[in-house]
């Protein structure tokens, strides 16, 4: 009888307390657990969808970091990131390092058009950023089979530049939008 009330309430128990779901398993390269130590960013994994990494594409238009997809958001996040460096005075000029990345990642399409925005302040606030800018942007094919993509570009002086780049295919998609706080300066 006891086994019965054990097992009765066992099962009870499982039902209202089902076992957490296993925790996401990131593979993080060592190249870039060293930039964000060296930039003092601290990466923010959304935990609520079905992130895993993607390997990086060597034979992208654009070199990136790391880069995670979720099927579920049908987003793809890839990152770029630019810690300062005293001998590379570029490394203090965001806005260059952002046009450029952007410039590189989008179509050069006669048709194709770029919109940039900037950053308000409750974003930069949460990111930890001193300055900011987004691109909205058509993907060069050989930078991503998407058809739209988001770079955000995030910056802390002394600190240096990230570049988030979101991939997706559907405009109505606010997963883009939601993930923005994907990463932040220390």
């Amino acid at each position: 009888m006891k086994t019965m009330v054990f097992c009765a309430l066992s099962i009870s128990l499982s039902l209202i307390c089902p076992a957490p779901l296993p925790a996401q398993k990131l593979d993080l390269p060592d190249t870039f657990l060293q930039k964000l130590e060296t930039a003092g960013i601290e990466l923010a994994i959304p935990l609520d969808s079905d992130y895993r990494d993607v390997s990086v594409r060597r034979d992208a238009h654009l070199r990136y970091d790391f880069a995670m997809r979720s099927r579920r958001e049908d987003l793809e996040i890839r990152f770029l990131l630019i810690p300062y460096d005293e001998r590379q005075p570029a490394t203090a000029m965001p806005h260059i390092q952002a046009t450029r990345a952007a410039s590189t990642a989008a179509t050069n399409d006669e048709e194709a058009i770029m919109t940039v925005l900037s950053v308000d302040d409750r974003l930069l606030a949460q990111c930890h950023a001193d300055w900011g800018m987004i691109y909205l942007f058509t993907p060069k094919i050989g930078f991503s089979d998407k058809r739209l993509g988001k770079m955000l570009a995030l910056y802390r002086e002394g600190q240096g530049t990230a570049l988030i780049f979101f991939l997706f295919d559907d405009p109505g998609n606010t997963a883009a939008d939601e993930r923005e706080v994907a990463l932040r300066f220390r």
